[in-house]
């Protein structure tokens, strides 16, 4: 089943974060750009998430633009780029500009098995009330292996990326492992099926030097009903949640369809961390635009007694 979540992998999307970092969860460009080579729709999409602190609030926007590379009804790639601004109160902020370049290669095309690779990069510019303003490179790259039903939805999922920066994260808080590789694992399938409901567990692993998260995941997705009109005809909706052990807990409901995504997330915290961050709420709306054709045996079956969707 498609899953944007990780998150939403994956979801998807902004590099790297502990459960914390719930930006992640509808953002699996970040997670890993390879994401983006997965998404065969042009794509227009506001992000925001804001966390409690202490001292003040913590606040980030994203917008981004993809677009697909297609010939011969046959996907090969995606190009994008996304604006983005983190403030953390009045302590700094991130300003970036950053452009994408993912590639889709078919493994097993019989079985619907594909590679997705990607890479995003640009120039970021961190501000801090100690060190003033500061310029950096940043890039991440990562690939994702994964099975596809149909166009619209995913069996399993499984992948790896690498970046220099801290991304969408409270690089403040985090700022002794400025500049270090981070690595960060992915994976998620669907198990089974219970009263129309497919179950996808999920799993995150982030990896850098004197750091380890891990968060463990499952949405429950439901295709909608054949009546459901043009807009949700092939569309889903989701219920998910992710822990990490000791630290906390996110939770989010969203619906995805060929021609919008809606999502929202809540996170919970329950230990005490530098600038008391405390709860945390999160947004996304994303239009989306089919490119070409679709090849009829690419819909997804709404019941299996309509054996073809025109």
């Amino acid at each position: 089943m498609r899953l944007f979540i990780v998150f939403w992998l994956i979801v998807l999307t902004c590099s790297g974060q502990d459960f914390r970092y719930n930006f992640y969860q509808y953002n699996a460009v970040g997670v890993n750009p390879a994401w983006a080579g997965m998404q065969e729709q042009a794509s227009l999409s506001y992000h925001s998430r804001r966390q409690n602190l202490s001292v003040s609030n913590h606040t980030t926007l994203m917008l981004t633009a993809m677009y697909p590379i297609l010939h011969n009804e046959k996907h090969f790639g995606t190009l994008g780029l996304s604006l983005f601004q983190d403030r953390q109160g009045f302590l700094g902020e991130v300003n970036a500009f950053e452009l994408l370049a993912a590639c889709n290669v078919p493994l097993h095309e019989k079985h619907k098995i594909y590679l997705a690779l990607g890479l995003q990069g640009g120039s970021r510019e961190i501000y801090d009330a100690l060190k003033g303003t500061d310029y950096f490179p940043a890039w991440s790259g990562g690939i994702i292996f994964y099975q596809r039903k149909n166009s619209y939805q995913n069996r399993w999922f499984a992948g790896v990326s690498q970046s220099n920066w801290l991304g969408n994260e409270r690089y403040l808080e985090n700022y002794q492992f400025f500049g270090k590789l981070r690595t960060i694992l992915i994976a998620g399938f669907e198990v089974a099926q219970i009263h129309g409901f497919a179950i996808i567990p999920n799993v995150r692993s982030i990896l850098q030097k004197d750091v380890n998260f891990t968060n463990y995941g499952v949405s429950l997705r439901k295709t909608f009903s054949d009546n459901s009109g043009a807009w949700f005809r092939y569309g889903s909706w989701g219920i998910s949640g992710w822990y990490a052990p000791i630290q906390g807990f996110v939770g989010a409901v969203d619906i995805d369809t060929p021609a919008f995504t809606l999502g929202f997330s809540l996170g919970f915290s329950s230990q005490e961390h530098f600038l008391s961050y405390g709860n945390s709420r999160e947004f996304i709306v994303s239009l989306k635009k089919i490119i070409g054709k679709k090849r009829l045996d690419e819909k997804p079956l709404i019941n299996e007694t309509e054996p073809n969707i025109e």
